[in-house]
């Protein structure tokens, strides 16, 4: 009489396989999610900085700010905040803002100051680090917000 049907050895050698490919798949992933996640938060950096240049080349400024200069960002080393305050001859105007979600700031460079009512700024490199990947949006003194791009590791 033939049997039919696995031996356990069978069975747990089926099992063992699926689980290493299980854990390599999972290998795979998690990185994946990270480094998104840096792009995300760059990407959401970008826009903010966009943002504030477009409200200094249209005027919109806080109504407590008199004699509007433009914005000067500063940013957190080893947190994911900046800090915006508007230059301004009376008043003042400021305020804290969280950007990055999932990664932290890398070397953080000097301000950033946007210029009214041009756009204008100052030249700066500004480095976001998450998980293993490091992502880097550039100022240029024209006025141009480049990035995200990634550099490599962090």
């Amino acid at each position: 009489m033939k049997n039919k049907g696995f031996t356990v050895i069978e069975v747990i050698m089926v099992v063992a396989v699926l689980m290493i490919l299980v854990v390599g798949i999972l290998v795979g992933i998690v990185p994946f999610g990270e480094s998104r996640s840096t792009q995300n938060d760059a990407k959401r950096l970008v826009t903010k900085l966009k943002l504030l240049q477009s409200r200094t080349m249209a005027v919109k400024v806080p109504s407590d700010c008199i004699g509007f200069g433009g914005y000067t960002i500063s940013f957190d080393n080893g947190e994911g905040t900046i800090d915006i305050t508007a230059s301004c001859r009376a008043g003042s105007y400021g305020e804290s803002v969280e950007i990055l979600k999932s990664s932290v700031f890398y070397n953080s460079p000097a301000d950033l100051v946007i210029n009214s009512p041009d756009g204008t700024s100052n030249a700066l490199d500004i480095d976001i680090c998450g998980g293993s990947t490091n992502y880097q949006i550039t100022t240029t003194e024209s006025g141009s917000i480049t990035g995200p791009v990634e550099i490599g590791a962090c």
